[in-house]
C-alpha cells in the first residue's frame, strides 16, 4: 500500500510517539520537517532523526504485535 506524502505526513502528526523498526526503540517526536516533494523527517525529543517510513506510529507498532501475537497463537494450535 502506498501513501501519499500528505497521508505519510497526517499519521505521523497524529503521534506523538514512533517506534523504530530495528530495535523497537520508542521516541518522543519533537519537530516534522518536509524536506523534499517526497522526503520527510522527523526529529525527536533525544535530537535523534529519522525518515518518516523507517519509523511506525505507537499506533501502527500496536496493531503489528497485536496481529504478531495472533499469528503466534494460531501456529501454536496447529501443533
Amino acid at each position: 500500500m502506498n501513501l501519499s506524502i500528505e497521508e505519510r505526513w497526517s499519521r505521523i502528526k497524529s503521534s506523538s510517539h514512533v517506534v523504530r523498526l530495528e530495535d523497537s526503540s520508542v521516541y518522543e517526536v519533537k519537530q516534522m520537517w518536509m524536506v523534499d516533494d517526497n522526503v520527510i523527517f522527523l526529529e525527536t525529543l533525544t535530537d535523534v532523526w529519522y525518515q518518516d517510513i523507517d519509523v511506525l506510529t505507537l499506533e501502527e507498532a500496536v496493531d503489528a504485535e497485536r496481529f504478531l501475537n495472533k499469528v503466534k497463537d494460531w501456529l501454536c494450535l496447529g501443533k
